[in-house]
């Protein structure tokens, strides 16, 4: 199943042909059934390395500690990997440019680069320049999953977040800079995170 609007997700080297249930009652209204294609021939998703994506406060690492234990594989917060000079710049409200993102990339790039097996990151990557720097040298690639919503409903869960050292006002920011991937499965943040993992699982 797939909970992208549409019925489709958008899948690195492949397509995702969506079908809808025989069975009406085995899934949720709306839901749809995935298979995953490359030129015509069915075959199972191969990248170990998964990128949950989008911006702040689209349930980036919800979904991405739910998806590694349903594995039993590392999970990594991007957020930990900060620096001091960065986390301090966040919780004033100012928006990081790309010469402060930059060293920080290049670490989660090594960190990818060290997994020997399935692993899960959570990381805004919002640029596409971000996402190249994250899979440089990635012989198996990355298979991306982004998180996409409207801006009032992340905004809303944003002002509802404690704990965290980003300043909810620098949500416009995020969006301005933002280019949605077109080599990643999508899905729309007003599902429950269940439902999301569930259909990453069944994709997988």
């Amino acid at each position: 199943m797939t909970v992208k609007d549409g019925g489709k997700a958008k899948g690195v080297r492949c397509s995702i042909v969506s079908e809808k249930p025989n069975d009406p009652q085995d899934k949720p209204a709306g839901f749809m059934k995935t298979n995953i294609h490359f030129g015509g021939v069915q075959r199972e998703v191969s990248k170990n390395l998964f990128i949950i994506m989008g911006v702040a406060g689209s349930g980036k690492t919800t979904v991405g500690k739910k998806l590694a234990a349903a594995w039993g594989v590392p999970f990594f917060d991007a957020d930990d990997f900060h620096s001091e000079e960065n986390r301090k710049k966040m919780q004033t409200g100012v928006p990081l440019v790309d010469g402060d993102r930059a060293p920080w990339l290049r670490k989660l790039n090594q960190l990818l680069r060290q997994q020997s097996g399935k692993a899960v990151l959570a990381c805004s990557a919002l640029k596409a320049q971000y996402r190249e720097v994250l899979q440089s040298e990635l012989v198996d690639g990355i298979q991306w999953i982004y998180l996409e919503g409207d801006r009032d409903l992340i905004a809303q869960r944003l002002a509802l977040r404690t704990g965290h050292y980003m300043a909810p006002d620098m949500l416009p920011s995020q969006f301005r800079i933002l280019e949605p991937p077109a080599d990643a499965w999508t899905f729309n943040v007003r599902h429950s995170v269940d439902e999301i993992v569930q259909s990453i699982l069944e994709s997988c």
